[in-house]
């Protein structure tokens, strides 16, 4: 089974690109990834503002690489709700799965369960929730999944109790464009996640690889980073990351043994090609190419993460930390300061005075 990160195409060639760079790399595996953008062939790239979407062709060649299922619980599922209906009436005709996103909180938070390797597996997926501050979740009566432990925690336990030998996943979008770094937030939420029993935390959004780490013997990937979003086309041209989001992740997982292989890919923006660089088996005890490029941090109890992050966090003006998800009266301060942040940025960037993404 391979997990990649986010993948939006806003035309049909980019999708024959996406299908023709990794056809041979996922041939004979299930593909599980997010969709940045819900399906449409009458959106345009000439817009303006930081709207994705995706050209219905993806859902053609995502099914010729036996995609299983995709997730939408993402900042822009909400961009353009009235093409929700649309999206998973292809999804569905074509076979592919979906979790994240629906017409209710219930259905939003509902897992897809799917089998791999004739291994029941019970996927999860939500979505930090300040990503919406631009958003009316729900809107046009779809509902996007966000980040709530105590609903996902009462999900896990009650999937596992009725699926003893079911592999729980959970896929997050999670954490701040271009941060390098998780939150403290994120690592505690996952180890509770696997102290109730889930057997694979990933995470994406960042735009960037943000490492990983074992804990319990379960493997945790914070940041898968970009797999497929093509520079230079949406927002009129002008999206574009910095040179450390080309480097991206595919994380292979097989759930009979639980083995990990971790697949480096970098992404040349120039031709849209994707080129696997390096490849390595992901153990609890690994030093190799993900600890000393990505995650020095494995291993830090939750208070040497804290001080380790706040050194070595890549946005540190005006952003609180987000040690926990909990809802309290502290993290609704710091969301909301947050928010207010990010909003400026949003202004200033549609000023034309900042780059969307930096």
């Amino acid at each position: 089974m391979i997990f990649i990160g986010d993948v939006a195409s806003p035309q049909k060639q980019y999708s024959d690109f996406f299908y023709d760079q990794i056809k041979g790399f996922v041939k004979d595996k299930d593909l599980i990834f997010n969709l940045e953008g819900l399906v449409s062939d009458d959106l345009s790239i000439n817009s303006s503002v930081p709207i994705l979407f995706n050209h219905s062709s993806i859902i053609e060649q995502i099914k010729k690489m036996n995609c299983k299922v995709v997730t939408l619980a993402n900042n822009h599922t909400l961009d353009q709700p009235s093409l929700f209906e649309n999206t998973i009436q292809k999804l569905n005709i074509n076979g592919i799965s979906y979790c994240g996103a629906g017409y209710s909180i219930e259905q939003a938070n509902k897992p897809s369960i799917f089998y791999s390797q004739r291994e029941k597996i019970i996927m999860f997926n939500q979505c930090w929730s300040v990503m919406l501050q631009h958003q009316k979740n729900p809107s046009q009566g779809v509902h996007v999944a966000t980040i709530d432990k105590e609903i996902l925690f009462k999900n896990i336990s009650k999937h596992k109790k009725e699926n003893p030998d079911a592999k729980l996943v959970v896929y997050f979008h999670w954490n701040f464009d271009l941060e390098k770094l998780p939150f403290p937030a994120d690592r505690r939420i996952a180890k509770g996640l696997i102290d109730l029993g889930v057997d694979l935390v990933l995470g994406c959004h960042s735009h960037c690889i943000q490492g990983a780490e074992y804990y319990k013997g379960k493997p945790i990937v914070y940041g898968l980073g970009n797999f497929f979003i093509p520079w230079y086309t949406y927002i009129n041209g002008h999206i574009s990351f910095p040179d450390f989001s080309k480097r991206e992740l595919a994380v292979e997982w097989n759930p009979q043994t639980n083995q990990v292989v971790l697949n480096f890919f970098r992404y040349n923006p120039d031709n849209h090609q994707l080129e696997l660089y390096h490849k390595e088996q992901f153990s609890e005890n690994n030093k190799g190419y993900i600890f000393k490029e990505f995650s020095p941090y494995q291993g830090l109890s939750d208070k040497e993460y804290k001080v380790f992050f706040l050194k070595h966090r890549r946005k540190k003006y005006l952003v609180p930390v987000l040690n926990t998800y909990d809802k309290n009266t502290t993290n609704f301060i710091k969301n909301t300061l947050i928010i207010s942040r990010i909003r400026i940025l949003r202004f200033l960037a549609k000023l034309k005075l900042r780059s969307w993404n930096n």
